[in-house]
Formats: structure tokens, C-alpha cells, sequence
């Protein structure tokens, strides 16, 4: 499988996504899942924290992930969002978060990953060899200029 980045905006792509579910349209499997990871808090003025506090206190990261292939012949091509959401300092009182990877729909996805605006997010496809490559690009033109299939 070959791996490359993609410059699509991810916002048009959750969005053509949806709007494909919404009319029963959707022909790919989707994966979408949010997981939570924590940083000791850096030594910066930022915190202003002594050492003993210091080891309290974590940077949490919320990370989402969302992957597309197709129905029929699912390992031919993956399309990739990963997402990245700094959310901040964390200390053991705060309530507490998943410590493993969750299943969330496509809809909670938008919600927490493109709608704030605030994730950095990486896009990148994969595909077997030039044809899944092309189906895949065809797939990219078609979400850019909001074309959908008409239904029937």
C-alpha cells in the first residue's frame, strides 16, 4: 500500500460525509474514534508550578481518528483524518477521561474534532496500486465540488 498526504479540507469531507448518511447514500465503512492521552505538564513560566505540583498536573491531548474505505473491495483504498486537540492541564481531581481508544459515530466526530476549529488535523489516503489510487481521487474531486449520487 502506498501512503500519501492529502489537501482537502476536512471540514467539506465530514460534511459531504454526513449528508451522504443523511440520504442512505453512504457506501464506505467508517471508523470513527476518540482517545485521550496526557503529558507531564511542561516547565514553563506558563504553569508556574513547583516541582511537587508539577507531578500532579498533566497536558491532555484529545485525539480523534476517522477512516474511510469502500464497501466492496475495503482494502483497495483508506482515506485518513487524524486529529489533534491540545486541551490542556489536567490534575487528578478532574473528572476523569477513557484511558483507551472509544467508538464514536460520524456525527459526534464533527462535533468534537471540526467544528470547534481548534484540532489540527492530517489528512492522508492509501491505496494498493494506481487504479484504487484513482477511484480514491475520483471520490476527493466528487466531496470537493459537493457532488452526490442521486438516490434510486
Amino acid at each position: 500500500m502506498d501512503s500519501f498526504a492529502l489537501d482537502i479540507n476536512p471540514a467539506q469531507l465530514v460534511h459531504w460525509l454526513l449528508a451522504e448518511q443523511r440520504e442512505g447514500r453512504l457506501d464506505y465503512n467508517i471508523y470513527a474514534a476518540r482517545s485521550y492521552s496526557w503529558e507531564p505538564a511542561p516547565d514553563t513560566a506558563e504553569f508556574r508550578l513547583g516541582d511537587e505540583e508539577r507531578e500532579d498536573v498533566d497536558q491532555v491531548t484529545l485525539t480523534g481518528r476517522l477512516e474511510i474505505a469502500p464497501l466492496a473491495g475495503g482494502d483497495e483504498w483508506t482515506l485518513r483524518l487524524r486529529a489533534e486537540d491540545p486541551l490542556g492541564p489536567r490534575t487528578p481531581e478532574d473528572e476523569p477521561v477513557p484511558s483507551h481508544e472509544e467508538e464514536i459515530d460520524l456525527a459526534t466526530f464533527e462535533e468534537k474534532f471540526i467544528r470547534p476549529q481548534r484540532a489540527m488535523i492530517e489528512v492522508e489516503g492509501e491505496a494498493r496500486d494506481v487504479n484504487a489510487k484513482r477511484r480514491l481521487q475520483r471520490l476527493l474531486h466528487a466531496i470537493e465540488i459537493d457532488r452526490h449520487r442521486k438516490s434510486g
